[in-house]
């Protein structure tokens, strides 16, 4: 421009708003291009009394001015200003308007890598004439105001927040701010901006007592001049009306947004329309470039500020710029999103009777706002419903898979207690009441018949009952001792090869009544079986050589019992085969819980996965058995320390509980030895009575 407050890069100038006046302008500028850019010619701003004030849009680039040692008055932006003042003083500006946030985040905000500041600037001569007649006015009311601070004490406050010998400031912050002597404004604060994005290394703040004290100074030059203020005492804090900070970033590398993080006015020109002006040009593509979104941090009490030229506090619409309001609290993030055709900044507040077609469109617009919200909310309490059954079912499944852990735990520990016992075949039982009897009816005769001699009685009663626990008593040795022998019978010879317990075979009824018992164990069976021919094993010394050898190297022997095979159905053509010679690998089923041999104690559920009207019965030695509730069919062998497997079975559901679930239970071998084929039984169907 032509006077020495001018500035020295013109460039172009934008669309204003109504209250500002341009005086010329030109098209498509790149203010990204240089340090500094004038972006308008001198603009005036009225307020609604009619009073002006003019000012000249500069954008700067700080940290560029900073980097590149730009920073004499004689490489100034605006002539005769140095960049550096120029900087603190828009610091300062920010530090007295926005008192929350702190001069040391202010200044890394204004000097981030991609941050842009808009300045509004007074001609010099334009701000000599409004000192002047500002001091006037003090001059003539400073006779009814108190008596002003000493120097000490203005001084004071402001030094303690300023490291004097690096000329910087502290790194611990005050109460008080630094720029406190710097702005001299008292008006109240109408609208103002937002907070801080980057951090940087370097502290901008260097030369901040230089300039406070230089500022201080200048006042105290026209509070004693009388008469026309002299340029010399005007400085940038007095030329500064507003200023703005934006950057441009990328949200999910996709969307531009423009963040506009910092924006004040003076508070004594906070009626003319300042804020609104800065506003336009931090929307306008031919300033800040092309762009998705504007996006502001507000303070709450500027949201109405910002909803006036139609930025939008939606929630769920500004969900999508949450990724830069990690150094924000206590504001509300909105959003403006431009045209289709054009991105000027308009009032976007209507009444019904100034515009009712966008009055309507606005309140069907509110409308669909709130029904779509309520929709969303709707949905999504669904949604977390539907999450937390999920969770609750997924616990109670859980617990019941426990529970059912311990009661088989439980019940392999009652089972195998009771198999350590023994319980006694009715025969057994039969023959034990016998012995018992005959016991007794012998000790009556001892010790009736023989009491002339009744030591000799408790003698032989001794040698009787003080025997091994191995040996068994005989009727052979009681009726020895009965008829009043006291020697020991002689020895007995060795016994004849019989098959020992395991072996022992079982009478057809035995077998006929299992298979009875069994079937009615299941109630699901509404049909009486019936067996009709029972096809026992042929006498195999090496099968039961083999099946001798395997119980002896079992964990518990005498883990052995009679169950089901379940798996014939797949070649029923190995039933003959596998009676007379024993199971092989030929024989295993690819089951769920491994790949061996599939038993069952029920013949119900044993002939779901038999040939038809057959049933293998097989004595098995189960040795020490593992509870394995998951399925896993690569499975070959038991955990060590284990013989066999027992499972919930292939035919349990999820849910079923009780009886239903020990029906279904399956051991699982993988040793073709541990078992011992008995006998083949062929049965038949009734209908139930």
């Amino acid at each position: 421009m032509a006077d020495d407050g001018g500035i020295q890069a013109l460039n172009t100038n934008t669309d204003m708003q109504s209250g500002q006046e341009t005086q010329s302008g030109n098209e498509d500028i790149d203010c990204f291009g240089r340090p500094g850019s004038q972006i308008d010619e001198k603009i005036e701003f009225k307020n609604q009394f009619g009073e002006s004030v003019y000012a000249v849009p500069v954008i700067v680039d700080f940290k560029r001015v900073m980097q590149l040692g730009q920073v004499s008055s004689s490489e100034g932006v605006i002539a005769g200003i140095s960049n550096r003042d120029l900087l603190h003083a828009v610091v300062g500006l920010y530090d007295i308007s926005l008192s929350d946030m702190e001069s040391e985040t202010i200044y890394t905000t204004v000097c981030a890598r991609w941050a842009r500041t808009i300045v509004l600037v007074q001609d010099l001569k334009d701000a000599v004439d409004v000192l002047t007649e500002r001091n006037v006015k003090q001059k003539s009311k400073s006779k009814k105001e108190d008596k002003p601070k000493s120097e000490e004490e203005q001084q004071t406050d402001w030094r303690s927040r300023i490291n004097e010998n690096d000329n910087i400031l502290k790194e611990d912050e005050a109460v008080i701010s630094a720029f406190v002597e710097a702005f001299s404004d008292t008006e109240e604060e109408d609208e103002e901006g937002e907070e801080e994005d980057e951090e940087e290394e370097e502290n901008f703040s260097k030369g901040i007592h230089t300039f406070i004290s230089n500022t201080i100074e200048r006042r105290k030059q026209r509070q004693s001049c009388s008469g026309v203020i002299q340029p010399s005492m005007v400085g940038i804090e007095n030329r500064l009306l507003g200023c703005a900070t934006f950057e441009r970033k990328f949200v999910a590398h996709k969307e531009r947004v423009i963040h506009l993080t910092l924006i004040s006015v003076r508070p004594r020109y906070r009626k003319f329309r300042v804020g609104g002006y800065l506003l336009s040009k931090c929307v306008s593509p031919s300033v800040v470039g092309n762009y998705d979104a504007v996006v502001v941090h507000a303070d709450n009490s500027a949201v109405d500020f910002f909803k006036k030229f139609g930025f939008s506090d939606d929630v769920i619409l500004n969900s999508k710029w949450s990724d830069l309001a990690d150094a924000f609290t206590n504001c509300t993030l909105m959003s403006y999103l431009p045209g289709f055709s054009g991105h000027s900044l308009l009032s976007s507040s209507v009444s019904k009777e100034k515009d009712p077609d966008v009055y309507e469109i606005d309140q069907e617009l509110r409308v669909w706002q709130t029904k779509s919200k309520e929709a969303y909310q709707g949905q999504l309490c669904c949604a977390m419903k539907f999450r937390n059954e999920i969770l609750q079912l997924k616990y109670l499944v859980k617990s019941q898979n426990e529970l059912l852990n311990k009661l088989v735990s439980d019940n392999d520990k009652v089972r195998r207690e009771k198999l350590q016992v023994g319980e006694l075949s009715l025969k057994e039982r039969e023959q034990s009441g016998l012995l018992f009897y005959c016991v007794l009816r012998w000790v009556y005769r001892v010790l009736n018949n023989q009491a002339k001699d009744p030591d000799k009685g408790i003698i032989a009663v001794k040698k009787i009952f003080l025997r091994k626990p191995q040996t068994t008593i005989t009727r052979q040795e009681i009726q020895w001792n009965s008829e009043g022998k006291t020697e020991p019978p002689p020895p007995r010879p060795p016994p004849v090869e019989k098959p020992s317990a395991p072996f022992t075979a079982e009478s057809n009824s035995d077998i006929i009544t299992r298979f009875t018992q069994g079937m009615e164990a299941d109630r699901s069976i509404n049909v009486r079986y019936s067996v009709t021919s029972i096809s026992k094993a042929p006498d195999n010394p090496t099968m039961r050589t083999r099946f001798k050898a395997s119980l002896d190297s079992l964990q518990d022997p005498d883990m052995v019992t009679e169950l089901y095979y379940a798996g014939s159905l797949e070649k029923p053509s190995r039933l003959g085969q596998i009676l007379a010679d024993g199971f092989s690998k030929e024989d295993f089923t690819h089951g769920e819980f491994g790949r061996g041999l599939y038993f069952t104690k029920y013949p119900s559920k044993a002939a779901q996965f038999s040939a038809l009207g057959k049933l293998l019965e097989v004595r098995v030695g189960l040795g020490r058995v593992e509870t394995v509730m998951k399925y896993d069919r690569t499975r070959k062998e038991p955990s060590k320390g284990h013989d066999a497997v027992i499972s919930p079975g292939r035919l349990y559901r999820p849910g079923d509980q009780g009886e239903a679930a020990m029906l279904c239970q399956e051991y699982v071998l993988f040793d073709c030895d541990q078992v011992l084929p008995l006998c083949i039984i062929t049965y038949s169907a009734n209908p139930s009575m």
